[in-house]
């Protein structure tokens, strides 16, 4: 996931994730992998932001950690 920006794909990265392909996937298995991984990467992110806790200093983006 990454904040837009006027070029496609060129914003800063707030969070990425890794998904594995197996030598058995099909491409709609690979397809549900690829969406549980953005549900839960979507999930976190926007609360991270509604919680203040991402900033953006020179196209880098910095996440605070969670007051304890």
């Amino acid at each position: 996931m990454h904040f837009v920006r006027e070029t496609m794909d060129k914003g800063p990265i707030i969070m990425q994730a890794v998904v594995p392909v197996l030598v058995d996937d099909t491409p709609l298995l690979l397809r549900r992998q690829i969406f549980k991984v953005e549900k839960c990467c979507y999930t976190k992110v926007l609360r991270w932001i509604a919680e203040g806790r991402v900033k953006v200093i020179d196209e880098r983006v910095i996440v605070r950690s969670p007051i304890l």
